[in-house]
């Protein structure tokens, strides 16, 4: 309004009247507008699909629930950059685990669905080998700067030891998919300490790109997932949730 203002003062001073000035300046400005809107609209669908790969503890219902509201190991913020603001997870016995993944975008199907995962100096030293979904996990890239979602993840941690990546296929569009994993243990391998950290990414073409431009459908920070060993104190609360959660899902079923 100032500068619509500003330019009115300058015509009448320049001999034109009423409306004449500001109309100019808007038809002069309608390119520029008109650009701005088709930016705008090209990028919504960039917006709108992206952040919608989420994890969850234990099988989730269809609709994908959030798991802010729905999971029982959703984490609020945490100073630890492993547990802030994720799914966390008690593992008892690291061999074998598992958790789930959805694709909550509404409109579009996610390809080649990548699991990255992280892992703490604990988790790097006792682990032999692993599979996700029967699929090899390869040895830990510890070049943070390869990491392919940048200012994602615990990375900056000063225990993040390096991460891996693994392709699980195709996800369609308010699908879930349950992620297992197999590991294979260095004798003597302590693993009190040990956390692995997953994030999750994946394309909503079948051709795309690569490298972190063309990612447009991916975990946010909010909904990582992070395995720890469970402590002591921990255990009861885990147990108590997955017993509120058996609850409700009791109830639902008999009303």
């Amino acid at each position: 309004m100032r500068i619509f203002h500003t330019a009115y003062k300058q015509d009448k001073a320049s001999g034109y009247s009423g409306n004449k000035m500001p109309n100019k300046l808007l038809l002069k400005a309608t390119p520029l507008i008109t650009a701005v809107l088709l930016l705008t609209m090209l990028a919504a669908p960039v917006s709108a699909t992206g952040a919608h790969l989420w994890f969850y503890s234990v099988e989730p219902t269809i609709p994908l629930p959030d798991p802010e509201t729905w999971d029982p190991n959703y984490s609020g913020p945490n100073a630890d950059g492993w547990l802030n603001e994720g799914v966390v997870i008690q593992v008892g016995d690291w061999t074998s685990f598992s958790c789930w993944i959805g694709n909550a975008d509404p409109h579009d199907d996610s390809y080649d669905t990548t699991i990255v995962i992280s892992v703490n100096t604990e988790a790097a030293a006792g682990i032999a080998s692993m599979t996700l979904n029967s699929l090899s996990v390869p040895s830990w890239d510890t070049d943070d700067g390869n990491f392919p979602m940048p200012g994602h993840s615990p990375i900056g941690d000063a225990d993040w030891a390096g991460f891996a990546e693994v392709n699980v296929g195709d996800l369609a569009s308010g699908d879930k998919m349950e992620l297992t994993f197999e590991t294979t243990l260095n004798p003597g391998a302590d693993m009190e300490d040990a956390r692995i950290h997953l994030d999750a990414y994946g394309f909503t073409t079948v051709e795309h790109g690569t490298g972190w431009q063309a990612i447009d459908i991916f975990a946010p920070f909010s909904h990582d997932y992070t395995f720890v060993i469970p402590e002591a104190a921990t255990i009861f609360a885990v147990a108590s949730s997955l017993v509120a959660l058996g609850t409700y899902a009791y109830k639902r079923k008999k009303q």
